[in-house]
């Protein structure tokens, strides 16, 4: 039978249309009795919730007030000779009441029950009886009953689609078209408990009346009234939620197939679609209509345990373990030992930790036949959930017994192996298996992580979690110390700020709320990081030791001695400092990690400076970060007698996945911060500025209590009007704003406003350009039609940004073109201002002024954007490059005059940086040194100098240099001095 059937075609009403924001039953009746008075005779066959009891009272007390008698029946407990036989009835009794053709009535018959043909036969007699006797009639039946309407042929039939109630979706607007519209699919009863919500429409902020609503909804589609293998089929299309024919299939066997077309037609609930061969029932958005009040649908699935079985699995398969978890609590004690002991490590994962325990202690307590099962989950949960365990429940220990282990039973050795990384830096021999499971490839990335992350690789551990890290809250444990995992990485890598703990509170608020006691290691970890990195001792580090003592967890207990280090550190020095550093050194080594310890070596160092101790002479370690680091460290903390000193011609590296120990050890540690920042390697600065912009907060960047105060390279404010930066990296700002390299990364516009910020006056010609830009280009007309392509790119970016001048200017004379000066600023032309003014300048604090200005403003090498085959880019680089070095030496000579000797020093670091082979710069940085009480770094510098001279150009130190090194400390350049004097020693 089709879905519709109208026997009058002249009349198609749609009811759903004239709702208005009121969607009461009194509007839905009004229209009914509209209707009905129309046809005389209307059928409305339906599942539950579309037409109910309430509406038809209303049709009632509508058709009382227009003066018509009314009477109804309702059938809804009825059998179908108790309805034949009270049908029979009213029909004899309405008409023995009917006076004359005007003397109406409206007869309502609620919920026709399913009848076979002669009761049929003997019903639809009685409908006639009462329509002859002048009787308006509705009648309302579910699907099932629908062979009735076959003997009506007068009647209007309406179905579910033209009882849908859209007038919520309406009244919201399109928020509610994407939400809403799939939460109620327009069944009434649904629609009428979001009318007054106001909120977010996700699942999990509906209100209670919805859930309550749509539980209801499910049991009395869940009718006694159904054949046996449809309210099977209603069953698993419920518990599955979402699904294709073929897992029903699998789950109910061949009978399911037929009553799938009858439900895509006249049950909307389900979604049963034919075209896609899927369903898609209201109960998959969430599993939280469970927890209401649902007594038949308890007794109903209590007989179906086999099916709850196979849904069970079906749901285990797609990894819905929160939807599995939920319908636990209906299945027989022997569905969920069956269901947990399959699949007890996906459900500890999705945070059901509890309810693996309550099915499993019983199990322990019977000695079942899977009882090396039950042991082994029964040690998962005890790692998991308890702080206090011994060393008994190690996968270690485990893994000897299952040599080959099937899939299930080497997840339950991985999620061990989580509680066995916070013990031990040593990798875990467990089996993995040679499944693909999601949980697989989580629990072996965590695994990978945690060795680079103990390895000190830092910049490997982001490759690793990058691809599997959520930002969204965590939603099992292995994304929740994915998180925390990507958390400490960021932080070490200097890729995010050391100040932020909402990563922390997240997964701290996870694994306690849902019992993973035994992981909060990981959370302890994380905080331990923070606290070393950005604050003074505040008792953490004491309290987490304490923790990670009782529960075993020496990885964090290691930990917490360095965090606490780093505390001390910055407030004032005493022996106490000393102990801990040397604890700290020994916690490291006795649970066989390295790299902490030689961070722990390094911070020994910095404590016997702070002491006021000297180190004897140091010995040249391992040429990677951490000993680069402690190389220079050991530079500033030695003690130099008869010149023994380790000359050492190495390159140091960056180090890029240890920056964060630089970055620390400049950070509020007083004299020593200031001491290393002056001798970090001028090769590191630049990185090193980077990593302090992503990590320290803005106080002490600007040089707040705890900051050091030094400006960072590239550190402009944002002005007005059109910026162009070109040193280090390319970018441009329209009032401070930066433009998105998207727009200006086509068509070759970078390169055009490169060229033209370079050219005096900003401007030239359109030969010159093209012969730059695009040398392949050969015809004249094409090369003129790049260069307007490529202004045109760069002013529609611009216009995107809200700029809506000209950023170009033109010379049709000439057949030039160029930037508008007044609207357009560049780094480099401010560079050469005060570089020029730096190297030429009259007045020592001018020149000093100058010549900062000028290093703030060399972010890096000039960019070169284009292939540069004629090479005046790289050109117009080195002659940049010369004229910082030049200005830094200028600068720094006139800051020794002031007797700013640390600023000379760091100005003649900056100028060693682009050419280490400047004995002008070199003798600067002597000087400077020497006067600044450290003699023995200023001898130690010669010395490598001069080694690196000898070695590239085979010339020793000039005269002038060697003087350096045993003129008087008293002596110093003389005001008068051109500072451009010393300028000639370029090599």
């Amino acid at each position: 039978m089709d879905q519709r059937i109208y026997m009058h075609k002249d009349t198609s009403y749609k009811p759903a249309a004239l709702f208005d924001s009121d969607a009461t039953d009194g509007l839905r009746s009004m229209i009914l009795l509209d209707l009905v008075r129309k046809h005389r005779l209307v059928v409305v066959c339906c599942e539950p919730g579309y037409c109910t009891a309430a509406t038809l009272r209303s049709v009632g007390i509508q058709a009382e007030r227009m003066g018509y008698r009314y009477h109804s029946r309702d059938f809804s407990d009825s059998v179908p000779m108790t309805a034949c036989d009270s049908l029979i009835r009213l029909a004899r009794d309405v008409c023995s009441k009917t006076i004359n053709e005007e003397d109406l009535a409206v007869v309502s018959i609620n919920l026709l029950p399913p009848c076979d043909e002669v009761e049929v036969e003997r019903l639809s007699k009685a409908i006639e009886r009462l329509i002859k006797t002048n009787c308006l009639v509705i009648v309302t039946m579910l699907p099932e009953a629908r062979q009735i309407i076959e003997e009506l042929p007068s009647a209007l039939l309406l179905t579910a689609d033209d009882l849908c109630d859209v007038s919520s979706i309406a009244r919201d607007g399109s928020g509610f078209v994407k939400s809403g519209e799939g939460l109620t699919r327009g069944i009434p009863v649904l629609a009428h408990s979001l009318a007054s919500y106001k909120g977010d429409f996700s699942p999990a902020s509906l209100p209670l009346s919805y859930w309550d609503g749509l539980g209801k909804l499910l049991e009395s589609g869940l009718r006694n009234t159904l054949c046996e293998d449809e309210l099977r089929l209603r069953l698993a299309i419920a518990l599955l939620g979402q699904g294709t024919f073929a897992e029903l299939e699998a789950v109910l066997g061949d009978g399911a197939q037929e009553f799938l077309y009858d439900l895509s037609l006249w049950a909307p609930f389900y979604g049963v679609s034919t075209d896609t061969c899927s369903f898609s029932c209201l109960t998959m958005h969430s599993h939280q209509w469970l927890n209401s009040e649902l007594p038949a649908f308890s007794v109903l699935i209590a007989g179906q345990q086999p099916l709850l079985r196979e849904c069970l699995s079906a749901l285990g398969v797609h990894g819905e373990m929160d939807r599995m978890a939920a319908l636990l609590r209906f299945a027989s004690e022997m569905t969920a030992a069956e269901i947990v002991l399959e699949w007890a490590p996906e459900l500890v994962d999705a945070g059901h930790m509890r309810l693996v325990a309550s099915v499993i202690t019983p199990l322990k307590q019977a000695k079942s036949a899977d009882d090396e099962r039950v042991q082994l989950i029964d040690r998962m949960v005890l790692a998991l959930g308890s702080e206090r365990v011994g060393a008994d429940f190690g996968c270690g220990s485990i893994a000897c017994f299952y040599p080959m282990a099937d899939e299930k039973t080497s997840l339950c050795l991985g999620l061990i192996g989580l509680r066995e990384c916070l013990r031990s830096t040593k990798n875990q021999s467990m089996v993995i298996g040679a499944g693909c499971s999601l949980l697989k490839t989580r629990l072996e990335v965590h695994g990978e992580a945690m060795n680079a992350l103990v390895a000190g690789r830092f910049g490997r551990a982001l490759e690793l979690l990058a691809p599997v890290f959520s930002a969204e809250a965590p939603t099992t444990v292995t994304d929740c110390l994915l998180q925390v995992d990507f958390a400490v990485a960021q932080i070490f890598a200097c890729g995010v700020s050391w100040d932020d703990r909402s990563q922390l509170d997240k997964c701290r608020q996870y694994l306690s709320s849902r019992g993973y006691y035994g992981l909060l290691g990981y959370v302890w970890a994380l905080e331990l990081v923070i606290e070393a990195l950005c604050s003074s001792p505040s008792g953490t580090a004491a309290l987490v030791r304490s923790k990670a003592a009782k529960s075993g967890d020496l990885l964090v207990k290691a930990l917490s001695h360095v965090s606490e280090v780093f505390g001390l550190l910055r407030r004032r020095p005493s022996a106490y400092v000393l102990a801990a550093a040397g604890a700290s050194r020994s916690a490291c080594r006795d649970v066989s990690w390295p790299y902490a310890a030689r961070v722990g070596d390094v911070l020994n160092q910095v404590a016997h400076f702070q002491m006021g101790e000297s180190a004897g002479l140091y010995a040249l370690g391992e040429n990677d970060g951490v000993g680069s680091i402690s190389e220079v460290v050991g530079e500033l903390t030695h003690d130099m007698k008869s010149g023994a000193v380790p000359l050492d011609t190495r390159v140091r590296p960056v180090p890029v996945d240890d920056l964060w120990l630089v970055v620390a050890l400049c950070d509020g540690m007083g004299e020593f911060s200031r001491a290393l920042e002056d001798q970090v390697p001028v090769e590191w600065r630049r990185a090193l500025d980077v990593a302090r912009k992503n990590s320290l907060n803005p106080v002490k960047l600007m040089g707040g209590p705890d900051g050091t105060g030094r400006e960072l390279r590239g550190f402009a404010p944002g002005g007005r009007g059109i910026r162009l930066t070109l040193f280090g990296e390319f970018g441009l700002a329209i009032d401070g704003k930066k433009v998105s390299d998207w727009y200006l990364g086509v068509r070759d516009a970078k390169p055009l406003l490169e060229f033209l910020a370079l050219q005096p006056g900003h401007m030239a010609s359109r030969e010159r350009i093209a012969l730059q830009l695009w040398p392949e280009v050969s015809d004249e007309r094409k090369a003129r039609q790049k260069v307007y392509s490529a202004t045109s790119a760069a002013r529609k970016a611009l216009l995107k940004h809200g700029f809506t001048g000209d950023l170009f200017s033109s010379n049709k004379a000439t057949k030039s073109v160029g930037l508008t000066n007044d609207a357009v600023t560049c780094d480099v032309d401010e560079f050469i201002c005060h570089a020029n003014a730096a190297i030429e300048g009259n007045g020592d604090a001018r020149i000093c002024d100058s010549a900062l200005k000028a290093e703030g403003l060399y972010a890096g090498d000039l960019c070169i954007l284009s292939e540069d085959q004629s090479g005046y880019l790289a050109t117009r680089r080195e002659q940049l490059k010369q004229l910082y070095a030049d200005a830094m030496i200028a600068g720094g000579e006139a800051a020794l005059r002031l007797d700013k000797k640390r600023l000379a020093a760091r100005f003649a670091n900056d100028a060693l940086y682009i050419d280490d082979l400047r004995e002008d710069a070199m003798t600067l940085l002597v000087r400077a040194l020497r006067r600044s009480g450290r003699s023995d770094e200023a001898v130690r510098r010669y010395r490598r100098f001069a080694r690196r001279l000898e070695t590239k150009t085979g010339r020793v130190p000039s005269a002038q240099l060697q003087a350096s090194l045993i003129e008087p400390l008293g002596t110093i350049l003389r005001s008068q001095d051109t500072p451009s004097a010393a300028l000639g020693g370029a090599s």
